[in-house]
């Protein structure tokens, strides 16, 4: 079992998005554009200066992985929405996912007080679909034809959970200390 460490993005190490996202099979379910390092780090500057906005790594035994992230924070109503790239593919199908998403989920609910975590995946995006199953999340409904990517259209399926239900769901050996 590999040591899964969510640290703050270094913006030294944006050039390993850049390449995840040129990986078409990496991007096939990420939002299109921002291919460039120059998009990425205008990304990282723009994007994640925002109060609302965190962009965090993911390392598996203080190797680079990916990256996830808690976007559209919104302390009014105490919600965000949650994002996970698991860019090495030789990571794939070890259930890092479902980690790192009960990892980040317990961050938003501990770090940031939030009632509700939510997540947007593409419909064809069935390994997140089922991480996201995996730790809890209800699926709340689909948006059919959605997104228009790549000549057809797409659905978009929502996930959320509850802080009082990650509690009472999450198993003890995944809850962070903070």
């Amino acid at each position: 079992m590999y040591d899964l460490t969510i640290d703050d993005f270094p913006p030294d190490h944006l050039a390993a998005i850049v390449h995840w996202r040129k990986d078409p099979v990496v991007n096939r379910y990420l939002r299109q554009g921002i291919l460039t390092l120059e998009e990425v780090q205008e990304w990282y500057i723009q994007y994640f200066s925002r109060a609302e906005n965190k962009l965090f790594a993911v390392y598996a035994d203080k190797t680079l992985i990916g990256h996830c992230t808690l976007e559209h924070i919104v302390p009014t109503h105490r919600s965000c929405e949650i994002g996970i790239v698991i860019g090495n593919p030789d990571y794939w199908n070890k259930g890092l996912g479902a980690r790192v998403i009960s990892q980040l989920t317990t961050l938003a609910f501990t770090r940031y007080h939030l009632h509700r975590v939510y997540a947007i995946i593409q419909g064809g995006n069935i390994a997140s679909r089922r991480c996201f199953e995996k730790v809890g999340f209800q699926h709340e409904g689909r948006l059919r034809d959605a997104r228009y990517i790549n000549g057809e259209f797409i659905d978009l399926h929502y996930y959320a959970v509850f802080a009082h239900e990650w509690t009472s769901y999450i198993p003890v050996s995944l809850r962070l200390i903070t």
